[in-house]
């Protein structure tokens, strides 16, 4: 743990320029040859490399570091203009004396020399990491990539996201094969109606098996292709994988990996009992080991590095942390830190035991109690095991009370490794692990899966109007306000009725050059007709509504009852709708309110 503290930061940065101060002279004598500026290829090199005039005070923590770079980090995000500024540009555009009082930290000076120091250290990691092997940094701790792979908090993102896409591009394989999945998601709808009589047939039916089941064994190369892996063809439903039916596939297949009682994934405890945090999120289900289950998770690890290296956040699921450090490669958390993010009544409980264990405890008092009369716990998806082998023949007594409180945090730690590591399995086929390390856990789930709150004024900061269309008349207000009054899930829907995905990219660099556009469709009555959206092209045809109130009813109403993909006109378009479905009677709605979607 010594590359933790800031006297290690300084080495690690002062090894840096040992092996890159070949590179950087040669850089720094063609800039001396160009114009003095604040930026650009000709700057000079006393604005590229820092310097400080006092040294940075030994009480400086990492988490004091990782503050003054999330700071950094949090400007570029809001200003533009700071994503191609210089460090010295930086320092003078950043607000540090009231970052001082914000933060908690030290005087502005201080402030300007500690973030002076960490950027000198951003820019000889941006130098060198293309040299270093950083996948592993707890396998080989004595190595240079490891090391700085543990002081990743202290790099900005920006640098980080040049070396990210620098690892993606060079791991791309050309000349894969594409595979094409068909999809009957009516056979897969009518299975999960009966999920609970027949969970097997259900199990079998959904667009996870499907998918898994074609795709498991043709994908190879393909995950690291420039383009998608694969492509979706929706049997009986008129649609053309330009993008739309490839999201929803994702998103129906996320679905299904929760689907209860034989999904891949189970609520929290924390979930279940309303208590705690992270109440929504989900664990690997550790009944889930059998070996078909593992390729689901295995296939589930791809489409997470799917969504992360083509950039797009697919994943609509929302996964504990220990899931996301998992994937990542990061240390695991403490046993009863990990325990408290998703079971907080077990935490407390263990804490009060070894509290009373301190206190004195006696065996009679404990035996009242009734906490277990053996060497036994409960996993988070209700199933009893055993501490230890044979755990059950063996009397708790109160001289052991310690040891049983962090044996039980330690097995609810451990209990989904064999799932964690074919979701990692799964994600390493498609994402480099050296690349992994360049992100922090939350920044993979934030990439993965987007903002959960679907904001309208985030929605419509990103949305253009088509020919002729203005956002000032009546029908496109009505479409707003229709959307403002939706509640949380139904925004969710709107989302998935005009994209194939139910999440918004997580901040504006992750949009990127996506935008949401309103067409206007013309209709003699247009309170008769239904909006279209165009899945593949992020793109709505909206009529003119006579009201806001009617303009509700009708967006309600496409969005959560119009599933099929079923308006495509293209020659794939229907010979798509022309592929029999498989044992399917049907997806039980009438065809007045088929054609909405694209």
């Amino acid at each position: 743990e010594a590359a933790r503290t800031p006297p290690e930061l300084l080495h690690a940065a002062a090894s840096l320029y040992k092996q890159a101060s070949v590179a950087a002279s040669a850089r720094a004598q063609q800039r001396d040859n160009g114009q003095d500026g604040d930026s650009g290829p000709n700057s000079g090199p006393s604005n590229r490399y820092l310097t400080c005039s006092h040294p940075p005070s030994l009480a400086w923590t990492p988490e004091d570091d990782a503050r003054l770079v999330a700071l950094v980090d949090e400007s570029r995000e809001r200003h533009a203009s700071l994503q191609t500024a210089s460090p010295v540009r930086l320092l003078s555009r950043l607000l540090l004396s009231q970052a001082a009082a914000r933060l908690g930290l030290r005087t502005e000076s201080a402030e300007t020399a500690r973030l002076a120091t960490l950027l000198v250290f951003a820019d000889a990691f941006e130098e060198v990491a293309p040299t270093l092997w950083t996948g592993d940094p707890f396998g080989y701790p004595w190595t240079l990539g490891a090391r700085l792979s543990r002081l990743i908090r202290l790099v900005p993102r920006l640098a980080r996201d040049k070396l990210w896409s620098s690892m993606i591009q060079t791991s791309q394989l050309a000349g894969a094969h594409t595979p094409v999945a068909t999809l009957d998601r009516a056979r897969a709808r009518e299975a999960r109606a009966r999920a609970a009589h027949d969970p097997a047939v259900a199990a079998r039916a959904s667009v996870l098996s499907q998918l898994a089941s074609q795709l498991s064994s043709q994908l190879g190369h393909a995950l690291r292709q420039r383009t998608r892996p694969f492509k979706v063809r929706l049997a009986g439903e008129a649609s053309d994988d330009l993008g739309g039916p490839f999201r929803e596939a994702v998103a129906e297949a996320c679905a299904d990996m929760c689907m209860s009682p034989r999904g891949l994934f189970a609520p929290t405890p924390n979930g279940l009992g309303a208590v705690g945090a992270h109440r929504g999120a989900w664990l690997p289900r550790p009944a889930a080991a059998a070996a078909r289950d593992l390729r689901f998770f295995e296939f589930a690890g791809a489409l997470v590095g799917t969504a992360l290296r083509h950039d797009e956040a697919l994943i609509d699921l929302e996964l504990a942390p220990a899931v996301w450090r998992a994937l990542q490669g990061s240390v695991a958390a403490p046993a009863m830190a990990a325990l408290r993010e998703t079971d907080a009544q077990l935490e407390e409980s263990l804490g009060q035991l070894e509290q009373l264990a301190d206190q004195g405890l006696s065996q009679e008092d404990l035996d009242d109690l009734a906490v277990t009369e053996a060497f036994t716990t409960t996993l988070s998806s209700g199933e009893e095991v055993e501490i230890f082998p044979g755990g059950s023949r063996h009397a708790l007594r109160v001289e052991h009370l310690s040891a049983f409180c962090a044996a039980v945090a330690a097995v609810r730690a451990a209990e989904s490794a064999p799932q964690l590591a074919a979701l990692r399995a799964g994600l390493l086929q498609c994402v480099p692990a050296r690349a992994l390390t360049l992100r922090l856990p939350s920044e993979l789930e934030s990439m993965a899966c987007g903002s959960a709150d679907v904001s309208v004024d985030a929605l419509r900061a990103r949305t253009r109007y088509g020919e002729g269309v203005s956002a000032s008349e009546p029908h496109v207000r009505y479409f707003w306000h229709a959307l403002h009054a939706f509640s949380p899930a139904e925004r969710a829907a709107f989302l998935r009725f005009v994209w194939g995905r139910s999440r918004l990219p997580a901040g504006t660099a992750a949009w990127k050059e996506q935008w949401f556009r309103i067409h206007t469709m013309e209709a003699a009555e247009p309170d008769s007709r239904l909006p279209v959206a165009h899945t593949c092209f992020f793109s709505m045809e909206l009529p003119r509504y006579s009201s806001a109130r009617m303009c509700h009813q009708r967006l309600l109403y496409a969005v959560t009852h119009c599933i099929d993909i079923d308006a495509d006109t293209s020659g794939e378009g229907v010979a798509n709708a022309q592929l029999p479905r498989l044992n399917s009677t049907g997806s039980g709605e009438s065809d007045d309110h088929h054609h909405t979607r694209a």
